[in-house]
């Protein structure tokens, strides 16, 4: 096989938008694909035509950049067989595995250095992701042209990986959990479940695009409490109930589980 310019190792819920959004831009013919379960490497043949690998050297022994999107926990065995392939050559590994640290990496790969970390979202999915890079590395224009495909990329020092992990990656769950409740409210009083949760969608993704545009959150949400008005009762409840500080402790026990 000639060398292609992008090999994915894993193409799940991640890996996969990012995979499919890179190939509507850049084109399917320009990617190779390794997945180790079968099902999903057919639909993938099937849907997106990349070529496919038959296992994690042989993908990364065909591209000159590899997307590494395998769950941390399963991610020995991969670094294992890609190690020998890696060494002494010039080809660049993305990770996009929470929690695993450039030094690991390197370690587990034998000293191999090209490497970049990444930290995608959910949101990717529909195109509006936020790509978090290390930038104790340097982040080739190649990598960075297909990640701008899933939405805006941003660099951050290493340190601060897993605490951007919980505020992009992890938070959206909160997020959906706050739209379910929302929806569920709305049925309580009487609209329609549909309804009750595309108002709550769309005012939670306006009021986001408040805040992106430089709104201030604390001033944004005085400006709808009137005196005396509905809105301020609900948040004084909001309050009354711990918002808040559930909020918080949520993202600390998301934080911690990376200690």
């Amino acid at each position: 096989m000639r060398e292609l310019k992008y090999a994915f190792i894993g193409a799940g819920n991640m890996g996969g938008a990012i995979l499919r959004a890179a190939t509507r831009e850049f084109g399917a013919g320009n990617f190779v694909v390794y997945e180790r379960d079968a099902k999903l490497s057919n639909r993938l043949a099937s849907e997106v035509w990349t070529h496919m690998a038959t296992s994690e050297a042989d993908a990364a022994d065909s591209a000159q950049t590899i997307f590494l999107c395998v769950k941390p926990q399963y991610c020995a065995e991969p670094l294992q067989r890609l190690a020998p392939v890696l060494k002494g050559t010039d080809k660049t590994l993305v990770s996009i595995m929470a929690g695993v640290t450039l030094a690991e990496l390197r370690e587990r790969l034998d000293g191999f250095s090209r490497i970049v970390r990444v930290m995608p979202n959910m949101p990717a999915l529909s195109g509006k992701g936020l790509m978090a890079v290390a930038n104790d590395t340097e982040c080739p224009e190649d990598v960075t042209a297909v990640l701008e495909t899933c939405g805006e990329v941003v660099s951050i020092p290493e340190h601060l990986m897993n605490a951007e992990t919980v505020a992009a990656a992890c938070s959206p769950a909160y997020v959906f959990m706050f739209i379910e409740a929302m929806a569920d409210a709305g049925v309580y009083v009487g609209l329609s479940r549909a309804d009750a949760t595309k108002f709550a969608a769309a005012a939670l993704s306006g009021a986001a695009a408040m805040v992106l545009d430089g709104g201030e959150p604390a001033k944004l949400k005085d400006a709808i409490c009137s005196p005396g008005g509905s809105t301020i009762r609900g948040v004084a409840e909001l309050e009354n109930s711990g918002f808040r500080g559930a909020v918080m402790r949520a993202f600390k026990a998301s934080f911690d589980s990376f200690t």
